[in-house]
């Protein structure tokens, strides 16, 4: 299996710690339940307050 990262540096320089999740594939409910949750934090406007 391929090594994952664990962590990633942004544009701010600033580092984040990654997780890996996996789903099983007869697990719909749970899978769409992930995708919409990924849609929402990935499609969220930025959020002056939480700029520094």
């Amino acid at each position: 299996m391929a090594e994952l990262i664990t962590e990633y540096i942004d544009a701010k320089n600033i580092a984040h710690t990654v997780q890996h999740i996996t789903v099983p594939s007869e697990d719909n409910y749970e899978k769409e339940r992930l995708t919409e949750e990924l849609y929402s934090v990935l499609s969220r406007k930025k959020d002056s307050s939480m700029t520094q």
